[in-house]
């Protein structure tokens, strides 16, 4: 009786050390295949004649992600979405012409700060380029974190040194597609692959710097929109490694959103006050978006898209001339 247990034992173990073996494996090659969106560089101007386009506009990515994300319509792996056309593309269309994209060299470990000093880097050759005065911002996800920390002007406190962050008063429009600024249940779930500074800053209810930068004075002389994206439950895939991976992780997803951020999350005034603007400053657009399309594919949303032109194209509407409500 002692050998089968004892036999029992070590078959179980095997097992599971087989099991543990393999999910290592497979968290290693989901990191590796995630961290490739942010190897693929890219920086580029976009322009065109005549255009009525009042400023000119800056796409900023997020985490793990490259400047291609806004130039190319595919999944970040070149499998193209059905019936979308890239964000580049569509503002184009538009007549939006005037553009231009930059790739943070890291996502995962350099700070919001670090990240809103390129970014403010970003929007200097931008008004020099164009001859502007004020850009609009059209961001993703943490890109919308490292906007607001140029915006309101977020401290890095490292030591004794401590070093601040000048708002120019130079951008009107901050559009923040699925940003999670409450942080997302699914950054405890994959620490390997987002890295020790962005897995503890986007954790469930924001780390320190995100609660840092969520207690910090919105400014008055932006208009802020956050597009609130609701995404239809996915289709049914075939197995593979890569469905796997996912829908393991995505057993902390929320329950509502777009699948990685929720609802609430992407509501900017969850998280910040604005009771100290006269002026409504602060503007919440809900889409739906059909199935298929995930938190990484909104940009590619023709929903979101359609919803960034009226934004951009509205005169009264978001200018800054409604009493706050």
């Amino acid at each position: 009786m002692k050998h089968i247990f004892s036999t029992f034992l070590k078959i179980l173990i095997g097992l599971l050390l087989v099991l543990l073996i393999g999910a290592g494996l497979l968290l290693a090659w989901g990191a590796y295949r995630i961290s490739q969106h942010s190897r693929q560089p890219l920086e580029r101007w976009y322009s065109g004649a005549g255009s009525a386009q009042k400023r000119p506009i800056i796409l900023v990515h997020g985490l793990n992600r490259s400047a291609r994300m806004w130039a190319v319509a595919d999944d970040g792996h070149g499998n193209g979405i059905p019936e979308t056309i890239s964000m580049v593309d569509f503002l184009k269309s538009r007549g939006f012409p005037n553009i231009y994209l930059n790739t943070f060299a890291d996502t995962r470990n350099a700070s919001l700060v670090e990240n809103a000093r390129i970014l403010k880097m970003w929007i200097d050759k931008t008004k020099k380029r164009f001859n502007a005065g004020k850009v609009d911002i059209i961001s993703h996800s943490m890109g919308a974190l490292v906007a607001r920390a140029y915006l309101q002007e977020m401290d890095l406190k490292d030591g004794s040194r401590v070093s601040s962050l000048s708002y120019e008063d130079d951008v009107a429009n901050l559009v923040m597609i699925a940003a999670p600024h409450l942080g997302s249940p699914l950054a405890d779930s994959i620490p390997s692959v987002m890295g020790w500074y962005a897995q503890r800053t986007l954790s469930e209810g924001g780390g320190p710097d995100l609660r840092r930068l969520n207690s910090l004075p919105v400014s008055c002389k932006v208009n802020f929109h956050s597009i609130i994206v609701s995404a239809s439950p996915r289709k049914r895939q075939r197995w593979s490694p890569w469905w796997l991976l996912r829908s393991l992780v995505s057993l902390k997803a929320p329950i509502d959103g777009d699948g990685t951020v929720s609802l609430k999350s992407q509501d900017l005034e969850e998280a910040s006050s604005f009771t100290k603007c006269k002026l409504r400053r602060h503007f919440r657009h809900s889409v739906n978006v059909r199935r298929g399309i995930r938190h990484r594919d909104a940009p590619h949303s023709p929903a979101i898209q359609r919803e960034i032109f009226e934004i951009l194209s509205a005169e009264g509407s978001g200018s800054g001339n409604e009493p706050r409500r």
